[in-house]
């Protein structure tokens, strides 16, 4: 079993992601879909760090495992 804990990522492209999903969550067409969209996106925005400018064309990830 393998968790992602966090993605070090550029901020510029965390509000890019996020803006996406809230689009697609916006068109969503059943409250399953929507309630997953919710969920996955609450997960973004707390897993998706800043890592700054020295991370505008590369990201980092933290993997847990159990």
């Amino acid at each position: 079993y393998m968790k992602i804990v966090f993605i070090l990522i550029d901020q510029p492209l965390k509000d890019i992601l996020l803006r996406h999903a809230r689009e697609r969550r916006a068109k969503s067409r059943s409250d399953f879909e929507a309630q997953r969209l919710d969920r996955l996106i609450k997960e973004a925005e707390n897993g998706l760090r800043d890592g700054g400018r020295a991370h505008c064309n590369h990201y980092h990830v933290r993997i847990a495992t159990k």
